[in-house]
């Protein structure tokens, strides 16, 4: 069974807000369905009181009368705070700070199935070329996967959940089953809807596409890593021919090892190649 999409958040959010997001899925569930923070601070009758109270400390006492008052106010705001509930307080910082980033996130109940399922598989794509060992080792210098791919996957979820808003708000306009007499005059927007869907779709497949070919280059990476041991242990394996074989069988033996480390060495540097030829298709595909 594949993979759900999991949430995606902007690569831009700073990193304690983006590990904020990621950790309080509920809490985002609930900012999507309308909960609002409390009002921070005190209220405005009681910010009005406060500053009028002030004002007649400071005409009929002036100075030193109105620092007194400050200190008064100061402490019994501390009191005040220190009364609250911390767990309380806690769940309303964390609620502001999803509310002032709701548009930074991109949850998988935002996206209809389909769209869903393009977005698990962008995940899974980049997932792959992040931790491969090619990766790792710097050798697909076509893009900076590490800004780009991010940000790729960003761009997508945002599409996707546009897309899945306006297909349920076209659905809930036209129905499964249209009346022929609108069946027509609505197959242009029908149409609008198909095109993104496959935009995305193309999006998605050039990063699989990217991924197949990093994953490959992996493949071809382990093995010359294992034949690279295998060359530094040659003067052993000469060793053991000259000793149990003619040199004539030994000198063809050697010659063909050499010949499969080079064919290997072709199919790994061919592998890099097509790798950083997807990488460069995807980015046609992003501006496109």
């Amino acid at each position: 069974m594949a993979d759900p999409p999991h949430l995606a958040v902007d690569p831009s959010v700073p990193f304690p807000v983006a590990a904020l997001l990621r950790t309080h899925h509920p809490l985002l569930l609930e900012v999507r369905r309308g909960r609002v923070p409390d009002k921070g601070g005190a209220d405005r009758p009681l910010a009005i009181f406060t500053g009028t109270v002030l004002l007649v400390t400071a005409v009929v006492g002036g100075p030193v009368a109105l620092l007194s008052m400050l200190g008064v106010i100061g402490v019994c705001g501390l009191l005040w705070w220190l009364a609250g509930d911390p767990e309380q307080r806690d769940l309303q910082r964390r609620l502001r700070s999803a509310y002032a980033h709701a548009d930074r996130f991109v949850l998988p109940e935002d996206l209809d199935e389909q769209c869903g399922s393009l977005l698990a598989r962008a995940q899974r794509a980049v997932r792959a070329v992040l931790s491969s060992a090619v990766h790792r080792e710097g050798l697909l210098d076509t893009i900076d996967n590490d800004q780009t791919l991010p940000e790729e996957v960003w761009q997508v979820a945002v599409r996707l959940a546009d897309l899945s808003a306006r297909r349920a708000a076209h659905f809930k306009i036209v129905g499964a089953d249209p009346h022929p007499l609108i069946a027509e005059a609505v197959r242009p927007y029908d149409l609008a809807i198909e095109t993104a869907t496959a935009s995305l779709t193309a999006r998605v497949a050039a990063l699989e596409a990217y991924a197949e070919q990093a994953v490959e280059a992996d493949r071809c990476f382990e093995a010359r890593r294992k034949l690279a041991e295998l060359e530094e242990l040659t003067p052993e394996y000469e060793r053991l021919l000259a000793e149990t074989a003619p040199d004539t069988l030994a000198v063809s033996q050697i010659a063909r090892m050499s010949t499969h480390a080079a064919a290997v060495e072709q199919v790994f540097r061919a592998s890099i190649a097509e790798a950083r030829k997807a990488g460069t298709h995807l980015l046609s595909v992003t501006a496109a």
